[in-house]
C-alpha cells in the first residue's frame, strides 16, 4: 500500500505554505545571504517558540538566566542585567557573551532582561516590566539558583541605568523585598543618563554644562536625545524617566558609576552621585575623559576601552565585597 495519504493537506499549514515567498532559482549561488534568509525564516521562527518568556500586563517578554556550574553551594548573588539603546534599540543578546563572562568570573546568578521596546511599549512599559522580572527573579529564586540572603545587585548601560536607578528607587520602599529576605546591595551604572535636560533643578543647572558641551557629541548627540524622547513618549519630569528628581536618596545601596566625559549626560551623573554621596551612600565613580557615550560598545580595542571594562569588573568587585562585609 502506497504512503501517499501522508502528503494530504493540513488545514492550519496550507494557507501559511501558499503565503511563503516563491523559492529562488537556486540554494547554493549566494549562500551568505540563503544563510540570513535561514536565521530569519526557520530559525526565527522556532526561538520565537522556545523563548522563556515573562508574563506581564499586556503581553510577554523575554529574560534569560545564566548560573555558575560545578560549584556546590546553595545559591549565588543575583547580578540583574538591563541593556542599553535609548528603550528602543539592544535585545537579551546584546550583552549576552558579557552576562555569560560574569556569571562564571564572579560566581553569579545573572537575569538578562529583555523588556519590550519602545515606541511599540512607551513609558513606562520597559520600566514596569524590568520591575515586574526582578519580583519574578525573587519569588523564583531557586530555579535561577539565587540565593536571597546574598543580595541583588541591579546593573545596566545608558537605558539600562535609568532602569537602574529607577528600580532602585522603587524596591527601596517595597516591602516585598523584606518578606523575601532578601535587599538590593548594589547598583551598577555604565554612562548613566539620569535626568532628561528639560528637568534639571534649578540648583544644578549651573554644573549641568555638558548638555551644550556635547550636544554634537558623537554616540549620541542633543538630537538623538530629543528624537528618541518623542519615541519614548518620555515624562522629563517624573522620577521614574529622570531618576535625579527623587527628593529622597536616603536609604540607597552602594553605586558604582561609569561616566564618559565627552556625554551630554555626563553632569547629570555626576550630581547624581553627589546626591548619592549626600545620603551617606557609598559611591565610587570613573569618569573618561574625551569618551562619548557608550564608547566602549564600538571601540573595546583602544586603552580606554579596555580600562573601561577592567574597571567594570573592580567596580562589580568592590560592590559584591561590601555586600559580604554587611
Amino acid at each position: 500500500m502506497a504512503n501517499n495519504h501522508f502528503a494530504d493537506p493540513d488545514a492550519e499549514l496550507t494557507p501559511l505554505l501558499a503565503a511563503r515567498p516563491p523559492p529562488p532559482a537556486s540554494f547554493t549561488s549566494d549562500i551568505p545571504n540563503r544563510r540570513i534568509w535561514f536565521e530569519e525564516f526557520f530559525a526565527a521562527a522556532l526561538r520565537e517558540v522556545q523563548a522563556p518568556s515573562l508574563p506581564t500586563d499586556g503581553g510577554t517578554f523575554v529574560v534569560r538566566s545564566y548560573y555558575p556550574t560545578g560549584y556546590e553551594t546553595g545559591g549565588f548573588p543575583l547580578f540583574f542585567w538591563m541593556h542599553g539603546g535609548g528603550f528602543i534599540y539592544g535585545s537579551v543578546e546584546t550583552d549576552d557573551y558579557l552576562c555569560r563572562i560574569l556569571c562564571d568570573e564572579f560566581k553569579l546568578a545573572v537575569l538578562n532582561v529583555d523588556y519590550r521596546p519602545c515606541p511599540e511599549h512607551p513609558f513606562p512599559g520597559p520600566w514596569d516590566d524590568s520591575y515586574a522580572a526582578l519580583k519574578w527573579a525573587v519569588a523564583n529564586a531557586p530555579s535561577l539558583h539565587f540565593d536571597l540572603q546574598r543580595g541583588i545587585i541591579i546593573a545596566g548601560l545608558s537605558a539600562g541605568s535609568i532602569l537602574t536607578a529607577a528600580l532602585t528607587h522603587r524596591a527601596r520602599g517595597d516591602a516585598f523585598f523584606a518578606e523575601h529576605g532578601t535587599r538590593i546591595v548594589g547598583q551598577l551604572m555604565q554612562a548613566p543618563t539620569l535626568c532628561h535636560p528639560d528637568s534639571i533643578p534649578e540648583e544644578y543647572k549651573e554644573v549641568c554644562t555638558s548638555f551644550a558641551q556635547n550636544a554634537d557629541a558623537p554616540l549620541l548627540s542633543m538630537r538623538q536625545v530629543e528624537e528618541y524622547r518623542v519615541c519614548q513618549k518620555g515624562q522629563p519630569f517624573d522620577p521614574d524617566y529622570s531618576p535625579l528628581l527623587h527628593p529622597s536618596f536616603e536609604g540607597l545601596p552602594a553605586a558604582y558609576m561609569q561616566v564618559c566625559g565627552m556625554d551630554p549626560f555626563r553632569d547629570t551623573a555626576l550630581v547624581y552621585a553627589d546626591r548619592l554621596r549626600a545620603a551617606g551612600v557609598p559611591v565610587k565613580v570613573e569618569v573618561y575623559r574625551g569618551a562619548p557615550h557608550a564608547f566602549h560598545y564600538a571601540y573595546p580595542k583602544p586603552r580606554l576601552g579596555q580600562k573601561f571594562d577592567k574597571d567594570m569588573r573592580e567596580g562589580l568587585k568592590w560592590l559584591l565585597e561590601r555586600a559580604r562585609a554587611h
